[in-house]
């Protein structure tokens, strides 16, 4: 009996870590943030993150670092049909080795409310986002 313990006591015990993770809120979200990252490479990583995480592109513009994409967002909690986040990225350099990133994330429909599941699911996207520049920033 005793070689099963750690088997059903290291899955609790990391259940409970991360439930104790603290995530942001949308209104703790900095949406302007410096990475050590060139302006190219800032780019090819907001590239990179649209592509995993389902953002079609509609506006790439490297010289003047506008990124514009949008994806379709099925709520959890909603039979409705999908909303649409839309993501506004301005890239710039700040010195060679130095990039400013102002990002925004809004759902298509800006007049509503938003929800505390939209809130999260935006501050999931900011979130994650800066996870990807952060790793590239490595």
């Amino acid at each position: 009996m005793k070689p099963h313990i750690p088997v059903i006591v290291i899955p609790i015990l990391l259940l409970a870590g991360c439930s104790q993770t603290q995530q942001l809120s949308l209104e703790q979200i900095q949406p302007v943030r410096v990475f050590t990252l060139a302006k190219a490479d800032a780019l090819e990583t907001a590239r990179l993150y649209c592509v995993k995480e389902g953002f079609r592109l509609d506006s790439f513009e490297e010289g003047t670092g506008r990124v514009i994409a949008h994806r379709t967002q099925q709520e959890v909690t909603s039979n409705q049909t999908g909303k649409m986040i839309i993501m506004n990225l301005r890239i710039v350099a700040v010195d060679p080795q130095h990039t400013e990133v102002t990002t925004r994330f809004t759902f298509s429909s800006v007049n509503d409310a938003l929800s505390r599941e939209q809130k999260e699911i935006l501050a999931d996207c900011y979130t994650l986002l800066y996870y990807y520049f952060d790793q590239k920033a490595k």
